[in-house]
């Protein structure tokens, strides 16, 4: 197996991950000596999480595609030619 193809495994062991400690440090920083009949910290992190990966997607689809070859300078010169002051009168 390849990076190419452990790359996506790895992001999504990652993320699950993350989201698990984060889950579980909401449940003991609230103090739930119980099991609630309604999960409320996994809700909330959750929530909060989903948010957060929204708005992260919407910021990362607003940015210049690279180009094909994936050189960074393609980014930047595209970046450069749209920013208000390279428009030179």
């Amino acid at each position: 197996m390849n990076m190419a193809t452990l790359a996506p495994w790895l992001a999504v062991a990652g993320g699950g991950a993350v989201g698990a400690s984060l889950r579980f440090a909401t449940t003991l920083w609230i103090g739930v000596p119980t099991m609630p009949t309604w999960p409320w910290a996994t809700f909330g992190v959750n929530l909060v999480g989903s948010f957060l990966f929204g708005f992260l997607a919407v910021a990362l689809a607003s940015l210049p595609p690279l180009p094909a070859n994936g050189s960074r300078a393609g980014r930047l010169r595209a970046t450069h030619r749209h920013h208000p002051q390279a428009r030179q009168s």
